[in-house]
């Protein structure tokens, strides 16, 4: 077989390395445009919630964790009901069981043993029981400055019972409680002033009945009722100087049908 003049392999490997390369520049465009694409959504959510709150909302501490947006609730800080939803956001070094055994200190015969997180400075984090990986009886959460920032009892990983969530203060910023994980009843708040913030109901986790905020100089933000999550009926907004926002109105189902 005679071969191919170098001449040609040459323009040969040229043509298949440029339609490669032309396959792998459309597939980096494809994902450029998808992150752009999935960026852009991200962006305009926030957008979205900003949009929704005047400029004093924006400015006043701890509004983003406690005012409910949309057809329900949103704020992380008081309508969330995950396991452990009174934790920082701030890094823990990563947990730890304290004792000279491989249970950890105060472990007994039913397998219970005692953990404690400190923060990556070394400061404590969280301490409590642990038992087969899973939070039970009374923690105590403490901010990275040494104050208590939340204690009250888990059952099965799960908070449960009477618990009371703090500003950074050492104050009172949240009292409630939790069934199974979830928010339940009459949920009071407090700015670090003592001043009040909200006073809220849960049912299952849900916002449910009558719902009212404030603002830090004690003029009400928002209130109304809500059912099953939604806004429902007649509902006032002001800002922070006690004007009405163009929010008030009737709602049905979380929608504004006025």
């Amino acid at each position: 077989m005679k071969s191919l003049p170098l001449y040609t392999v040459l323009f040969l490997s040229a043509l298949i390395l440029a339609w490669n390369l032309s396959f792998h520049d459309i597939d980096a465009g494809e994902r450029r445009q998808r992150a752009d694409a999935g960026g852009d959504m991200a962006r305009g959510a926030v957008d979205e919630l900003v949009s929704r709150m005047g400029p004093e909302e924006k400015r006043d501490p701890g509004i983003f964790d406690l005012v409910p947006t949309g057809s329900g609730p949103m704020g992380e800080g008081i309508a969330g009901t995950g396991r452990r939803d009174a934790a920082s956001a701030d890094p823990p070094s990563g947990p730890s069981l304290e004792g000279g055994n491989p249970l950890g200190e105060g472990a007994n015969d039913d397998a219970r043993a005692r953990r404690l997180e400190r923060y990556a400075g070394g400061a404590r984090r969280a301490q409590g029981y642990e038992r087969a990986g899973m939070r039970i009886g009374f923690w105590i959460e403490w901010w990275e400055n040494g104050a208590v920032k939340s204690e009250g009892e888990y059952e099965e990983d799960e908070p449960s019972g009477d618990w009371v969530h703090r500003h950074r203060s050492g104050n009172v910023h949240l009292r409630g409680q939790y069934e199974e994980g979830a928010r339940i009843g009459i949920w009071r708040g407090w700015h670090d002033t003592g001043d009040p913030k909200i006073e809220a109901i849960y049912d299952g986790g849900e916002p449910s009945g009558v719902w009212t905020l404030w603002y830090s100089n004690g003029q009400v933000m928002q209130t109304g009722r809500y059912v099953r999550g939604c806004r429902e009926g007649a509902w006032e907004f002001f800002d922070f100087d006690g004007r009405v926002d163009l929010r008030t109105g009737t709602y049905e189902s979380g929608a504004r049908i006025d």
